[in-house]
């Protein structure tokens, strides 16, 4: 893992990534799949395709349970890279990555992925909470 975190431009060459269901490459990438990348491109971790928590109907029904599933933590003030968990629906989940001055990096179906602010009018509603890396709770202290 990176000594020091990227400033805020780390998020720029993942912006205008194509959605792809179950993508997780610069080819196309869904959520999760963004955030598998930027973890791995960028802080060197590893993180599994499927948050390795159980899953019932697609990634998105569990995306609730990463809070209890290492290697994350729920935390209450975000900083950068940590994963922002939203509601979609009833049952359908959405993940972003925090990538600060308020924003999340994301990629939402049939589109391409950008920045969005985490208090704009489609996200502040449904915002669950934010998850944090045990990797970079360690590497804050």
């Amino acid at each position: 893992m990176m000594n020091a975190l990227p400033g805020d431009g780390w998020s720029n060459p993942y912006v205008g990534l194509a959605w792809q269901r179950f993508g997780r490459g610069r080819d196309g990438v869904d959520c999760w799949g963004l955030a598998v990348l930027v973890y791995r491109e960028i802080l060197g971790i590893a993180l599994a395709d499927h948050l390795e928590v159980p899953i019932e109907g697609g990634m998105a029904e569990a995306v609730d349970a990463i809070a209890a599933a290492d290697p994350w933590r729920r935390v209450e003030t975000p900083r950068a890279f940590d994963v922002a968990v939203f509601r979609m629906g009833a049952l359908r989940r959405h993940v972003g990555i925090v990538a600060g001055g308020g924003r999340m990096l994301h990629v939402a179906d049939g589109e391409l992925s950008s920045l969005a602010p985490l208090d704009g009018v489609r996200w502040r509603h449904r915002l669950l909470g934010y998850c944090r890396h045990a990797a970079l709770m360690e590497a804050a202290r």
